[in-house]
């Protein structure tokens, strides 16, 4: 793509999010106008596709609002797979997290540097910082009986469960009859890799974690350990009063 349809593409990219930023919109109202903007049909420069994802909207917006119009044009096709540009800062603070806790994710990672203000919301993909990861960070030292050691091998079942929630597809709610994000909320044996526990919503509510875990634990019994991504320590000392959490 030259230089001529990236500017294409990036008036029309802007020429679909305008409504979103020409005026003030009250709390909510931005998520239900982009929802509105995903129904719509549009006539895509260079593209053969008529709809245009929630998601995509979104992604659009917040690169508008943090890089203005340049950040709405396609990367040019000699910088596909390449490293995107880091801010020497935030590069130097994701790399430091990484090798101080090397088990936590990336996505837990960003979400604690936009919750302290280090980073901004969609500022950088998840996939970056993946790529970020692998091309400074070395892999994990090989034991000297030559296997890879595996961060959790717990050896019996119900000695460590682990938990996350995950965002999943838009879906029609039967009540408003408007396209929602679900979320799926799962529970997983380290040991037997037996998912012992998962149920899609619309939230990521803590009573909607506390409904899995207790189906859960109503079923398989109650786990010594319990691994949990990222939750709040207070849903963790509902859930759990009296069993050991590994974080």
């Amino acid at each position: 793509m030259d230089s001529t349809q990236r500017e294409q593409v990036a008036l029309f990219r802007f020429g679909v999010i305008g409504s979103l930023i020409s005026g003030e919109l009250i709390h909510g109202e931005l998520q239900q106008r982009m929802r509105e903007l995903a129904r719509r049909r549009y006539t895509i420069p260079h593209s053969s596709r008529t709809k245009i994802a929630f998601g995509t909207i979104e992604e659009w917006y917040y690169k508008y609002r943090h890089f203005g119009f340049e950040g709405l044009k396609p990367l040019p096709s000699s910088d596909k797979g390449k490293l995107k540009i880091i801010r020497p800062e935030l590069k130097e603070t994701l790399l430091s997290m990484k090798r101080q806790h090397p088990k936590i994710s990336a996505k837990t990672i960003m979400r604690k540097l936009v919750s302290e203000g280090t980073m901004k919301p969609h500022e950088i993909s998840k996939n970056t910082v993946y790529r970020l990861f692998k091309k400074e960070l070395l892999k994990q030292k090989i034991a000297k009986t030559g296997k890879e050691q595996k961060r959790f091998a717990h050896r019996y079942p119900n000695e460590c469960w682990q938990g996350d929630v995950m965002y999943g597809p838009y879906i029609k709610d039967d009540v408003s009859q408007k396209s929602k994000r679900s979320y799926l909320v799962a529970y997983i044996d380290d040991s037997t890799r037996l998912i012992v526990g998962a149920e899609f919503f619309f939230s990521e509510s803590t009573a909607n974690i506390k409904k899995v875990f207790k189906d859960a634990v109503l079923t398989y019994g109650i786990p010594t350990k319990l691994y949990l991504d990222y939750v709040p320590w207070n849903i963790i000392q509902i859930m759990l009063p009296s069993i050991k959490c590994c974080l």
